[in-house]
């Protein structure tokens, strides 16, 4: 490597006034989970690269959808890139937890994910499960409110890979956190 691709020796970066900016600039960001933000002083750092790995069926996904809501909530433009679901999977698993903000009734929240359910098999609209169905009106109008921060990415984009995001990131502009769940 030559050295114009660094940006300063470890000693420059080691004098105090270089360690102040750099602390300045690597405030942690909050995942919204309380214990996960205790453990990691305060949430993620810019620029670090976070890998969630478990079998399948544990949460990591819905953990995923969840980060990137709290982060549109704050302001955060993030992209959000899926390998395995759809859009629309991710849009009823945004919407099943907005209906968990605010909805305590279990029969209330059963009939709203069955109706997302049928969405989601292509048995009924989604204008038509917005129209029948007032919880999922309400956590639709709750999504409404952040949805613009969160941009979803096509699985058939990724096909290229590191490239693909890259691409997409331009195409998005403004992107704050990229998220990638893959496997």
């Amino acid at each position: 490597m030559h050295a114009k691709n660094f940006s300063a020796t470890a000693a420059q970066l080691l004098q105090p006034e270089q360690m102040a900016d750099m602390a300045m600039a690597h405030h942690a960001t909050p995942t919204g989970f309380e214990p996960l933000d205790h453990v990691l002083d305060g949430g993620f750092l810019p620029e670090e690269l976070v890998v969630v790995g478990g079998r399948p069926g544990v949460g990591k996904t819905i953990s995923l959808i969840q980060w990137a809501r709290h982060q549109a909530q704050q302001g955060q433009h993030v992209l959000l890139a899926h390998y395995e679901h759809s859009p629309l999977t991710v849009l009823v698993q945004l919407m099943l937890i907005e209906i968990g903000e605010f909805v305590t009734d279990v029969e209330v929240s059963s009939k709203a994910r069955h109706d997302l359910a049928d969405v989601v098999g292509g048995r009924r609209s989604w204008p038509d499960v917005v129209a029948s169905n007032e919880t999922v009106a309400e956590a639709h109008d709750l999504a409404t409110q952040h949805a613009e921060r969160i941009h979803l990415m096509k699985r058939e984009s990724l096909r290229n890979g590191i490239n693909g995001l890259r691409d997409a990131i331009s195409a998005h502009g403004g992107i704050d956190v990229v998220m990638v769940d893959h496997l």
